[in-house]
């Protein structure tokens, strides 16, 4: 066999081995389920997520906002349902039976109760006219729980200057001062010296809850 022949020939059975070892082509990777997910799908899914979290915390935020509102309206609804002091004594005066009252006013409460007025919301306050009977009425709203001992003090000192008053002078008078009924309820005071004081504190009670 000639030279040229020859090399021919194994030129042939080279490429036939090629071709029946796969030579020169790499076999295909199989396909792995758990690789790891490209860049731009992660930062999706990381928009995604963000996107739900800050619809939650909206969401959160508006219920605070609607509860802050809610407490709001319920503070100025307590506040316009307070009971007012001269309502109050006017039910008090008109359901128990005293002798003729007359209003004490801002000028002469001194005169009778020694009370911090800056430390009074509102009040109502009547004594008897005539100055013979022993009979008085107040109810005060204080700007704070704190400031109302003073006003039952205040009505205690009263009731004992007015006892004195009456001890000698008129025993039946004298027996309404020892039976006064002085009660505080929050921020409100009650000091009734009558012949009715269970009147007088129902009248009370109920007006400020």
């Amino acid at each position: 066999m000639r030279k040229s022949e020859l090399t021919a020939a194994l030129a042939a059975c080279m490429i036939a081995v090629c071709a029946f070892s796969g030579c020169g082509n790499e076999p295909a990777e199989p396909v792995n389920a758990t690789a790891p997910v490209s860049s731009e799908t992660t930062a999706a899914n990381t928009t995604a997520s963000s996107a739900e979290e800050t619809t939650e915390t909206t969401t959160v935020q508006t219920g605070s906002e609607t509860t802050a509102e809610e407490t709001a309206s319920e503070t100025t609804a307590a506040e316009a349902s307070a009971a007012d002091p001269d309502a109050v004594v006017d039910e008090i005066l008109s359901s128990v039976e005293m002798s003729t009252m007359a209003k004490v006013e801002d000028d002469r409460i001194g005169n009778y109760l020694e009370v911090d007025m800056s430390t009074v919301e509102s009040y109502s306050m009547y004594i008897c006219g005539s100055g013979g009977f022993a009979d008085e009425v107040a109810v005060f709203l204080m700007t704070d729980e704190d400031s109302a001992q003073a006003v039952v003090d205040a009505a205690k000192a009263r009731v004992e200057s007015r006892s004195i008053d009456f001890k000698d002078y008129n025993p039946d008078e004298y027996d309404k001062l020892q039976n006064a009924l002085i009660k505080t309820k929050g921020r409100y005071v009650l000091f009734v010296v009558s012949g009715d004081n269970d009147t007088a504190e129902g009248i009370f009670d109920k007006a400020t809850g």
